[in-house]
């Protein structure tokens, strides 16, 4: 966990925005699917950031 703290301490400002923007849409793309309402959870949060991270890797932004 120590290496992934330091990691986002080292990251820009702006890649961070990108980031969480890029979440949020995610999240409530994920959060409503099937058609129901319903509540965040730490898998949706950790598949957005991967997704986040794999797509932009090859774009030189991580």
């Amino acid at each position: 966990m120590n290496e992934l703290s330091r990691a986002i301490l080292d990251v820009k400002y702006l890649d961070l925005m990108d980031l969480s923007s890029t979440v949020l849409a995610e999240l409530d793309k994920r959060l409503a699917q099937g058609g129901t309402v319903r509540e965040m959870t730490q898998e949706d949060l950790a598949a957005c950031i991967f997704a986040w991270a794999a797509r932009n890797i090859d774009e030189g932004k991580t």
